[in-house]
């Protein structure tokens, strides 16, 4: 579906990605993954020292890990299982070899632990470290789920909670040591779990209806594009949005508003979906959903706050963004 006619300005990663779709009139990308009429699903992510991960102040077990998990969100955001995965890095010089070892240990760790092989990949010298890491997965039976299947009066439910990784972010930059067993943000921030059970449950329950998206840039940014590709908007009630005790009180005391962290803050890497009423009655009563908001007819990504009863338009210019435009 073509952004350009919504209400939302594109950003610049998203209108290069019109160029592509425009040049190779293929209808297969915008979505988390690529999902074929085989069944299988497919995404690729990429991560650059210095853009997406700091030396050395992340252990490469940390790193290993998270640039194997940011891709198995991906599968987990079209309700998909992944099978396979290949690993492309560029290593420079200076790695050891014993930190190559702690970073594929982990890369491979993280796999085998929600059900996917790493079957090949590259190797290459490169002036900073680049990882890049290609999943396949396979759709349910059902069918893969996508972020344009929302409609109006579907309920919007979430996963997990939000803020927690962009606050561990916070931390390291102001000098914690990035260890994930000292704070619930600096573990959220160096070890995302995909959730690849919880989008098998939704899928099975609802039919792969509705819409699913995970959140790596951000709760704002989710809630954006589902109302965008779905043409329709939503209202989130600002109280509903789930954030750790820990996060609101340790982002009090660095000066952070912990709202903002949730909304825009990026790298949760959890679940957002747009459910019909049948579905969100069953979906209700497991803990892993918390229900945030509704699915309305019109455009607008309203954020309401019922302790003041003010309301706010989400902004697209707030959301992570590779190029500023």
């Amino acid at each position: 579906m073509d952004l350009s006619g919504s209400s939302i300005k594109l950003t610049r990663e998203q209108r290069f990605l019109e160029i592509i779709k425009e040049i190779c009139s293929e209808n297969l990308i915008g979505d988390d993954c690529a999902a074929l009429p085989s069944g299988q699903i497919f995404s690729s992510d990429m991560l650059i020292e210095g853009k997406h991960f700091l030396l050395p102040q992340m252990s490469y077990q940390d790193l290993g890990w998270k640039s194997m998990a940011v891709n198995l969100s991906d599968i987990a955001a079209m309700a998909g299982i992944p099978r396979y995965a290949l690993v492309n890095i560029g290593l420079p010089g200076s790695i050891s070899d014993n930190e190559f070892s702690e970073l594929y240990e982990a890369l491979h760790g993280c796999a085998s632990e929600f059900g996917a092989r790493i079957i090949g990949g590259d190797l290459c010298a490169s002036e900073q470290l680049v990882i890049s890491v290609t999943v396949i997965g396979d759709a349910p039976d059902s069918g893969a789920m996508y972020r344009s299947g929302a409609q109006a009066d579907d309920y919007i439910l979430v996963t997990g909670d939000f803020g927690a990784s962009a606050l561990g972010l916070e931390e390291i930059l102001k000098g914690e040591k990035a260890d994930a067993s000292h704070s619930y943000a600096l573990h959220r921030h160096l070890r995302p779990q995909p959730k690849i059970k919880e989008a098998a449950w939704l899928a099975s329950v609802c039919s792969s209806a509705g819409a699913l998206m995970d959140c790596s840039d951000g709760l704002a940014d989710a809630l954006i594009q589902v109302a965008a590709l779905s043409n329709v908007g939503i209202e989130i009630d600002a109280d509903a949005i789930p954030v750790a005790e820990s996060v609101k009180e340790r982002a009090a005391k660095l000066g952070l508003d912990y709202l903002q962290l949730a909304l825009y803050g990026g790298e949760d890497y959890e679940l957002l979906a747009a459910v019909n009423p049948e579905c969100w009655k069953k979906l209700k009563l497991l803990p892993d959903f918390k229900t945030i908001g509704r699915v309305k007819n019109g455009s607008a990504v309203v954020l309401k706050r019922a302790i003041d009863g003010t309301a706010e338009l989400l902004e697209s210019s707030k959301t992570f963004q590779h190029w500023k435009s």
